[in-house]
């Protein structure tokens, strides 16, 4: 009798466990020890008790708690910081050259500068940023029947890019040219003196275009 008794206590109990069994089955949730299961949409049953939704294809609960990142916009942040420097075309210390490749040049020396012109010239630009498909540079050289010589296209580095040209025994123009004024970079030293960026930007780079008799024409 005593037995009958448990028995028929603990049959809904039974039952209630297989339900739930069976619901994780079909449904793929995850139930905890009191059966409600972890899903984001509850389970849905007919008035038979038939499962009808389940509600957890794809919308497992989890217990992350969504970061700073995403909280408003539902997608990662980035914090993404412009590259330091200037652009070639925002300093002074270039100038425009009417031609549709060589858009800018650079003058490291100049005949009329005499004797100090036939010493060894150097550039050295530190690149932090590159336009779509990269630039080239270029150097041209006067030589001592005053004709002129150009260097083979290079391509600028991220980074630093040295330039160096040979001492002559004759007065000479020395330039370096480029094919694009997007080129942005954070240190310039030119002939071994470094240009101070922050007055070297926003002046007019016409300033310092070339009175010389020296052509870089092509």
């Amino acid at each position: 009798m005593i037995v009958t008794i448990i028995e028929k206590k603990i049959r809904p109990v039974k039952s209630l466990m297989y339900a739930v069994f069976i619901a994780g089955a079909l449904t793929g949730c995850k139930f905890d020890s009191d059966s409600s299961p972890k899903c984001q949409n509850p389970i849905v049953s007919d008035d038979k008790g038939l499962i009808i939704d389940g509600g957890c294809d794809n919308n497992p609960v989890t217990d992350e708690k969504p970061s700073a990142e995403n909280i408003d916009s539902g997608e990662a942040v980035t914090d993404i910081k412009p590259a330091a420097g200037i652009t070639i075309g925002e300093s002074s210390s270039f100038y425009d050259k009417v031609d549709p490749t060589w858009v800018k040049v650079i003058n490291l020396a100049l005949t009329a500068e005499g004797p100090p012109s036939q010493a060894a010239k150097t550039l050295s630009i530190n690149v932090t940023e590159l336009p779509a498909g990269g630039a080239n540079y270029r150097v041209y050289k006067s030589l001592a029947n005053n004709s002129g010589n150009f260097s083979n296209a290079v391509a600028l580095v991220l980074g630093a890019n040295e330039i160096s040209v040979d001492a002559v025994d004759f007065n000479r123009g020395v330039k370096v040219q480029f094919t694009s004024a997007d080129v942005r970079f954070d240190i310039l030293v030119v002939n071994g003196d470094t240009v101070d960026l922050a007055s070297d930007s926003d002046s007019d780079s016409d300033s310092d275009s070339d009175s010389d008799s020296d052509s870089d024409s092509d």
